[in-house]
């Protein structure tokens, strides 16, 4: 299983292009909650660090050191923004889990695809027309 963050960016010349991260989840038995609320508050931090660096254009390689800072180990200072996801996630099936993340200032949103990734998940998350899910 991965977990991961998904924004929209824009090069120097002006093209747009998904930044993506992904950060592993050991799935070899049961899913535990704890791991679960671990790794999604390192992916909340994570966003937050990709927003500053998609806001303060930064370069692939100042990126890159802000993200390979270590995730504090203390509660950061923001709620949970899917405190159930472990109810959902199982490691057997062909599901993906996508929500907003609070560094965006945008409503809370939550998607659960199943199957493969495809156009109309894309189109789903990038262009929100199709409501939440």
């Amino acid at each position: 299983m991965q977990l991961g963050c998904i924004a929209p960016s824009c090069d120097r010349v002006g093209r747009y292009y998904p930044l993506c991260l992904l950060l592993p989840i050991d799935t070899t038995g049961i899913i535990e909650p704890e791991v679960l609320r671990s790794a999604t508050q390192e992916l909340t931090y994570l966003g937050y660090r990709i927003l500053e660096g998609i806001r303060r254009s930064f370069s692939p390689e100042a990126l890159d050191q802000v993200l390979a800072e270590a995730c504090p180990l203390d509660p950061l200072p923001y709620p949970p923004f899917w405190p159930e996801l472990a109810l959902y996630a199982n490691s057997a099936e062909t599901s993906s889990y996508w929500w907003t993340n609070p560094a965006s200032g945008g409503p809370m949103r939550r998607h659960v695809h199943h199957g493969p990734l495809n156009n109309l998940l894309f189109n789903h998350l990038f262009d929100g027309r199709y409501g939440e899910s």
